[in-house]
């Protein structure tokens, strides 16, 4: 399992450094403050019979609209963990449950 997280790790390195050109120059285009922002960036990986990662497609990005249960479960884990990434407080309050019965 090691050498598949590996694996990924390398073909994300390498598929970023490929793409490092393109991306600052569009930085240096429409982002005046450079030290203050970051982008999401979303890998679809396959992965064969042979535990060998193939990158299908990179979105640069992604959507984080939840259209269903699923995006639910996916995607707000993804957002506090990227809001932790980036020191932002956690200040949402999961509502309490009620006793009451109505």
């Amino acid at each position: 399992m090691d050498t598949l997280w590996s694996s990924i790790n390398d073909l994300i390195i390498k598929t970023i450094i490929s793409i490092d050109s393109i991306t600052n120059s569009c930085i240096d285009m429409y982002v005046p403050y450079q030290s203050n922002c970051f982008d999401l960036i979303g890998f679809d990986i396959l992965i064969d019979d042979n535990l060998k990662p193939w990158l299908l497609e990179v979105n640069m990005s992604p959507s984080l609209a939840c259209e269903s249960q699923v995006d639910v479960n996916v995607k707000v884990p993804l957002i506090t963990d990227l809001f932790n990434l980036i020191c932002i407080p956690n200040k949402i309050q999961k509502p309490k449950k009620s006793n009451k019965s109505y």
